[in-house]
């Protein structure tokens, strides 16, 4: 199970190149959302309620999140549009990229298969595509000075259709049908779905990479393992952080409340305290 999506996403990249009419037949009926429906749904029915209560910390990791993902990452992808040496075209589109917020399908798919908090993977990629939509033409015009107006009521229907729908219809049978629609095959179905949407995407992108360059292809590759790599060495400071910063929260109030207990009478000689 571990290794389906890595080796799914070579059998992608291959198929792409070298039989890419699948993929474009299928790219024909716009399959991509009802894909990305179906990660949620499923990740709906994997749910329980008693997990979406707010947990201590999440505030804390999301304001991280929101940090690295809407203000680091598009100020080291600017480094690297500026001093990458990358075609202008390549240039721009790799800071593009640095400035979106993460992607909606791959980001629960890959928090379930490293065995961490979907949930909180689930609300901190809502939260970030919605705050997207101010941050995305600001910095762009601040980086670059071109921005575009984002109207956010585009973003807010496809987060609804495509996400908090099919997430509530995955709880709400949960629910109804407890057990009964919970099965070991679900856990492949989202990950399949990533796949199948690379494949999809590569195949109607299989012109354009073609006409690259092995020079500006591995230009790019190298300058986008770097940003994707500054990016994950910013979260593990973020991570550190977080964890030194709730141990001396516990340290600091454990010791406030034992100043503040009041402190225990002594027993009268001969007797019981109040005997």
């Amino acid at each position: 199970m571990a290794w389906l999506l890595p080796g799914g996403l070579c059998a992608a990249i291959l198929l792409a190149l070298l039989l890419p009419g699948p993929g474009l037949w299928l790219a024909q009926w716009q399959p991509l959302p009802w894909l990305v429906a179906v990660i949620f749904l499923v990740n709906g029915l994997q749910s329980r309620l008693q997990e979406l209560r707010p947990e201590p910390g999440f505030g804390r990791v999301f304001l991280a999140a929101l940090v690295i993902s809407l203000l680091l990452s598009p100020l080291v992808g600017w480094l690297i549009y500026q001093h990458g040496g990358l075609a202008p075209g390549l240039a721009l589109g790799l800071l593009v990229v640095s400035v979106v917020p993460p992607t909606l399908s791959s980001c629960v798919v890959l928090t379930r298969l490293s065995g961490g908090q979907a949930q909180w993977s689930l609300f901190m990629t809502l939260g970030l595509n919605l705050l997207g939509i101010v941050t995305i033409p600001l910095m762009l015009s601040l980086l670059i000075g071109q921005g575009a107006a984002l109207s956010p009521w585009p973003l807010l229907h496809k987060l609804s259709s495509m996400v908090l729908l099919p997430f509530v219809l995955g709880l709400v049978l949960r629910q109804l049908l407890g057990g009964l629609v919970v099965r070991r095959w679900m856990g492949v179905v989202p990950t399949l779905s990533v796949v199948i949407t690379a494949w999809i995407t590569l195949s109607t992108s299989r012109e354009a990479l073609l006409q690259l360059g092995w020079p500006d292809l591995l230009a790019l590759a190298a300058w986008s393992l770097l940003l994707h790599g500054t990016l994950l060495g910013l979260c593990l400071l973020a991570v550190v952080g977080c964890l030194v910063f709730h141990f001396l929260h516990m340290l600091a109030d454990s010791l406030l409340a034992s100043r503040l207990a009041p402190r225990a009478r002594p027993v009268p000689a001969g007797g019981e305290a109040g005997l």
